[in-house]
């Protein structure tokens, strides 16, 4: 696959047809390119980690009501890669998961559970930081995109399983 466009739309139809499932009865969605700052102050000072991770996903709320967004993000896919995944990728999903969890810690909310996803399409790996603040990774699973070979309908169901997990466990465990 050679653009990040073709990649994003095996992600977008991914997640469409996790999030389109009836038992989650439209109270989740999907936000792109959305930011997201957390503030700590350290002894040295104030610090701010800010990004704009390509996905969130969370229960759906009033837009009117911003603040409120990263408290209902529960499952984040973070960069549609083109090359082959790095360590300096994961990092930004940890990052991008550590924004929410901290937020969510800081509202005092009983399941402050994020998940999220680094992928390129065809290689996903997913991550966890747990109630305490313990990350997690898998291992890898692959989706073979290659036009000249045949996609192997058991790596997509891989792929489709463990999306559907998270979203369920995130959507299960935390609400509003």
């Amino acid at each position: 696959m050679d653009s990040e466009a073709g990649r994003r739309t095996i992600i977008d139809f991914f997640l469409i047809a996790v999030l389109s499932l009836p038992e989650f009865n439209h109270v989740l969605e999907g936000d792109t390119e959305r930011a997201v700052e957390v503030h700590t102050m350290t002894p040295q000072g104030r610090r701010a980690l800010t990004g704009r991770p390509d996905y969130h996903i969370g229960h759906a709320y009033d837009r009117e009501l911003e603040d409120r967004g990263a408290l209902a993000t529960r499952f984040t896919v973070v960069e549609a890669k083109m090359g082959p995944l790095t360590s300096s990728d994961y990092r930004q999903t940890f990052g991008g998961c550590a924004q929410v969890y901290k937020e969510r810690r800081d509202s005092g909310l009983p399941n402050r559970r994020v998940f999220g996803a680094t992928t390129n399409a065809e290689d996903w790996r997913f991550i966890v930081i747990d109630n305490d603040g313990a990350c997690y990774r898998s291992a890898f699973v692959h989706v073979e995109l290659d036009r000249r070979t045949r996609v192997s309908w058991t790596d997509i169901e891989r792929v489709y399983q463990a999306l559907y997990f998270m979203i369920r466990a995130a959507d299960s465990i935390s609400s509003i």
